[in-house]
């Protein structure tokens, strides 16, 4: 028996208590699909994360899907959103703007190996897709992001990341 982690069937949980992590099984990835690059978000209040793209490296191109994994019944569902639906892309980066029921995904690579500059916004409560006026900013491949509420309806930042002509950019 090997101790290697097959993703698509199983995903580890550090557990609630990170002091003491222990890590134990939970369900793996949407359908057993392979979503390298894939961007991931929590949603606290809902006790769910959601998912966008990914790529079936190295057999597949980019996907355009949304999905769901609830904390509480450890299962996936794929989202039926409406709306302006992103281009399928991986190595973007996605945000949940705190206070606002909203997350904003950004940047990544399409099947074009190409950086869509493009952002979109999903309402989690609608569960529409909006494309965002303008262009993103340019190097949102592999950003580092994060978000906490600040009186004000919440802050969410994202720094750092790649671009093919610039190299890393914060």
């Amino acid at each position: 028996a090997s101790d290697a982690l097959d993703a698509s069937r199983e995903a580890l949980d550090a557990g609630a208590d990170a002091s003491l992590p222990k890590w134990s099984p939970r369900a793996g990835t949407p359908e057993g699909k392979s979503l390298w690059a894939a961007a991931i978000v929590a949603v606290p209040e809902d006790r769910r994360l959601v998912l966008f793209g990914g790529t079936s490296y190295p057999e597949g191109g980019a996907r355009d899907e949304t999905w769901a994994y609830s904390i509480r019944d450890d299962a996936w569902s794929k989202l039926e959103t409406i709306g302006e639906i992103p281009e399928p892309r991986f190595c973007h980066c996605m945000l949940n703007l705190p206070g606002r029921r909203e997350l904003v995904m950004f940047g990544g690579r399409d099947n074009s190996r190409t950086m869509p500059r493009t952002a979109y916004t999903l309402n989690l409560d609608t569960l529409e897709w909006r494309k965002n006026p303008g262009t993103a900013p340019p190097g949102a491949i592999g950003c580092t992001r994060g978000g906490m509420p600040d009186g004000e309806g919440g802050r969410a930042i994202a720094f750092g990341g790649a671009s093919t002509a610039r190299g890393a950019t914060s």
